[in-house]
């Protein structure tokens, strides 16, 4: 007689997968959540049962993937932070368009040091609002600076990787920006005064765009954003915060050929 017992009832089983499929996984969708805000300090706005739940596996095996959330959340910031500088190639093509335009629409002024640096002045007028913008919509920014201020809270074998990535990616960052700083000044007759390098100059540029742009990144809108100065033709144009900041340090660190 045939043997007539019905199959085993209920679905099947999902197929297993590695633990480094899991882990890949894992940090894919807690990239995909962070939905291009950034990673914060203490991995806000991360919420890790709403990961689990998203990934859909039992939550011991999403804990055993990584040991601990903390570990979940050093990865994650790795994988935030690659040895790149996205934002440093970005700024300078900025700078490169925006004095190809204003040297090809004022090019007349190019014979002489007071045309060129009216053509580097409107440059920087044209280039560093949208420079502003984007640091400001830059999620990568925001985890590097959360990440730069809360490099004590974690162990000390991740705190130094961390430590060397986010030097790695300031390394790229300076020596892109001084690359193209120096052909910005190379082209309109300017260069650094004695005793001070591109470096220097780029450090302190660096620093004066990111304190324009920290409080509308974390939602403090400026107080006074665009003020009326006079432009390229003399005539009051409407001049960014961050670009006549960054004026007053070409015309402090800066000189004529």
């Amino acid at each position: 007689m045939a043997d007539s017992t019905p199959a085993a009832a209920g679905r099947p089983r999902a197929p297993r997968i590695s633990q480094e499929e899991l882990r890949e996984r894992l940090l894919a969708e807690a990239e995909r959540m962070l939905d291009g805000r950034g990673l914060g300090v203490n991995a806000y706005p991360l919420n890790m049962e709403d990961l689990i739940r998203q990934v859909g596996v039992p939550r011991s095996s999403a804990f055993h993937a990584f040991g601990s959330k903390e570990n979940l959340f050093f990865q994650l910031a790795l994988r935030l932070l690659s040895p790149s500088s996205p934002l440093a190639m970005r700024f300078a093509t900025l700078l490169t368009e925006s004095a190809d335009a204003v040297v090809a629409e004022h090019e007349t002024l190019v014979t002489d040091a007071a045309g060129r640096r009216a053509l580097l002045q409107e440059s920087v007028r044209r280039a560093l609002p949208q420079m502003h913008e984007t640091l400001v919509r830059a999620p990568r920014w925001r985890t590097f600076r959360a990440l730069s201020m809360s490099l004590d809270s974690f162990p000390d074998h991740e705190r130094d990787e961390l430590r060397s990535r986010l030097g790695t990616i300031q390394e790229i960052f300076l020596d892109t920006m001084s690359r193209a700083y120096e052909a910005t000044f190379e082209r309109f007759g300017v260069r650094m005064r004695t005793g001070l390098s591109i470096a220097h100059f780029v450090t302190a540029a660096s620093s004066t765009l990111e304190g324009v742009a920290t409080g509308p990144a974390f939602g403090q809108p400026l107080a006074a954003e665009w003020v009326a100065l006079p432009g390229v033709d003399g005539v009051d144009v409407q001049w960014h915060l961050s670009a006549i900041a960054l004026m007053a340090l070409v015309d402090g660190m800066t000189e004529a050929v």
